[in-house]
């Protein structure tokens, strides 16, 4: 998104730039934001999930062996 910010920057060295074109980039850089919160987020839900997996391996290993043993 910088790299668009400086063309119109270069385009435009008087000013800001077109009102629609500077409030589409506006507009761009606020979606790319809020993606990669998304994404944050998401890694962080993965690695609750794999952690889960993880327990519940563990413990159908040691349920699981439980079994097995004679009483």
């Amino acid at each position: 998104m910088l790299v668009f910010g400086k063309m119109i920057e270069r385009a435009f060295p008087g000013g800001g730039g077109p009102p629609a074109l500077t409030g589409l980039l506006q507009q761009v850089q606020a979606a790319v934001s809020r993606m990669t919160d998304i994404r944050q987020r998401s890694f962080r839900e993965q690695a609750k999930l794999e952690a889960i997996v993880n327990r519940t391996r563990e413990a159908q290993g040691r349920f699981g062996r439980a079994m097995d043993r004679p009483v």
